[in-house]
């Protein structure tokens, strides 16, 4: 089985059902299954070799879906990519996967243009949009309805062994330049399989859908709902949240997925807490910690809504652990436990099995785990270990066997004699009731090594100052871990998956305020 039969078996089960639902458009799955099919045909005939690189370079949309599940099929490897991206570091991409075709929006063909001037191959431009466009040296322009391919050709793609490489998916790049995440068609389907069983998700299900899909969690949404037969609800729209939120109730979705700030943005800048929606069963959230007072909202906001905490990486295909709705109010603050088919554990650094309530880093065996990362044996290496997963998170394991993060190991801070973890500072400061959302880092200091400084968003009216934040420190912190900065900001830096960028924070600092402790 490969990823495209998602969708083939579905259009052979619900043909007349709707596949996706867009702002403006809608299609079913049998019209998704053969625009796929003619978009592989296309690709086909080019001439393409298996397992050659396409891109996709769009917004959540028919024409993504169609692109993503068609170069699979294809037999060939589909690389989804940030429309919001610089030419740098497009041009750093395409470069890193030698890629061969680039699908993408005729608005940003100058943002192409310029990227494509680095890559020495000739690469295919498959435009979306207005049908522009010269040719233009080397790379041959194909208009999107131009390109589409009907008929026996679009039956005649090799077939696809399981273990061979799907998907490249690019990490966020907070520090370095990015890395290509090699996942095979087994990889993803083994972690799709998972997250249905646990989310208990049936062709009924139809979810909300604001998360890039070029982004893994996004990309786990698409492959969840189009391995069951569901519905994506697609917008783009969620600078707006009011207007998103509108769009929910009448689309009567059953699911909804954020990260920590979709949330904290929904609570403080949205009608989210005076509206109703009988129809939401669940709502999970991942990419990142969520303070356990954040979701203390979210349960009173939602009291009759499932709310599942997730843990995972882009290496791990999406998920790696869940907490159940059930054990959320007992087990507030952990990650809970291993997704069905993946084995966790909390490694010492010596690499023996770290006892109850004793900090290590979280290990992760499973079919979902990467093949490596793209042309970086160096890189796969450091995280990779006899197929076991380094993932880099210190955790803790409670008695009943419940994880619980306490940071990046990159994010302990040093100060003095201590180590200090950010999440625990962080979550205390949320709880404050000051804050929409908070960063602790560390940051140099000559007789400390570092010292501790917290970048904070203000609860919008709210008159507070760096002394007040101080002071609540002080009242339920031990003295080394009381803040030595305290600095004001409109928003905190972000990638465009949601996570906060803390290196950007260390190296360029605009806050509205700063205040040194006193």
């Amino acid at each position: 089985m490969q990823l495209a039969d998602y969708v083939i078996r579905a259009a052979a089960n619900f043909p007349e059902k709707t596949a996706l639902l867009c702002e403006t458009e809608q299609i079913n799955y049998k019209d998704l299954n053969n625009l796929l099919l003619s978009f592989c045909g296309g690709l086909l005939s080019l001439g393409l070799q298996p397992g050659e690189r396409v891109a996709i370079l769009l917004n959540n949309s028919i024409e993504y879906v169609a692109s993503y599940f068609g170069t699979m099929q294809a037999g060939l490897v589909a690389v989804p990519l940030n429309r919001a991206t610089t030419a740098k570091r497009l041009a750093y991409v395409l470069h890193d996967c030698n890629i061969r075709a680039i699908v993408f929006e005729s608005g940003i063909t100058g943002l192409v243009e310029s990227a494509l001037t680095t890559i020495s191959l000739p690469v295919y431009k498959i435009v979306v949009g207005k049908e522009i466009m010269q040719q233009s040296g080397k790379n041959p322009v194909l208009p999107w309805n131009h390109f589409l391919v009907s008929g026996e050709k679009e039956t005649t793609a090799p077939p696809r062994d399981p273990e061979e490489i799907a998907v490249i998916l690019y990490t966020s790049g907070t520090t370095g330049d990015p890395k290509g995440v090699m996942l095979s068609h087994r990889n993803l389907i083994s972690n799709t399989e998972s997250i249905i069983s646990y989310l208990h998700l049936e062709p009924d299900d139809r979810v909300m859908s604001i998360l890039s899909f070029n982004y893994s969690y996004g990309n786990s949404l698409l492959l969840t709902h189009m391995a069951t037969g569901g519905s994506v609800v697609v917008d783009n729209r969620f600078a707006f949240p009011n207007v998103v939120l509108q769009r929910m109730l009448e689309t009567e979705v059953t699911g909804f997925s954020g990260v920590p700030s979709t949330f904290a943005f929904l609570l403080h800048k949205s009608m989210f807490r005076k509206m109703k929606f009988p129809k939401l069963r669940y709502v999970t959230q991942a990419g990142g910690a969520m303070p356990p007072a954040v979701i203390k909202e979210l349960q009173k906001v939602l009291p009759k809504t499932k709310i599942y905490i997730m843990y995972g990486q882009t290496e791990a295909g999406a998920r790696l652990s869940y907490l159940e709705p059930e054990n959320l109010k007992k087990k507030l603050g952990s990650i809970g436990k291993a997704i069905p088919g993946v084995r966790l554990r909390v490694l010492k650094p010596d690499g023996t099995q770290a006892t109850a309530r004793e900090v290590g880093e979280i290990v992760a065996e499973g079919d979902n785990i990467m093949m490596g990362y793209w042309d970086s044996e160096t890189e796969t290496a450091k995280v990779l270990k006899e197929g076991r997963l380094y993932t880099g998170d210190l955790a803790w394991q409670d008695e009943e066997g419940f994880f619980y993060i306490v940071g990046r190991k990159k994010d302990i801070i040093k100060c003095a004699a201590y180590r200090i973890s950010p999440k625990e500072l962080e979550d205390l400061l949320m709880a404050s009731g000051f804050l929409v959302e908070v960063a602790v880092i560390g940051v140099e200091d000559e007789l400390l090594g570092e010292a501790i400084k917290v970048c904070a968003v203000l609860e919008g009216g709210r008159q507070v100052t760096a002394e007040d934040i101080i002071n609540y420190c002080k009242a339920n912190l031990a003295p080394y871990k009381i803040p030595k900065y305290v600095s004001f900001y409109d928003t905190l830096p972000k990638t465009h998956t949601g996570k906060i960028k803390k290196d950007e924070l260390k190296k360029v600092s605009t806050p509205v305020s700063e205040v040194p402790a006193k």
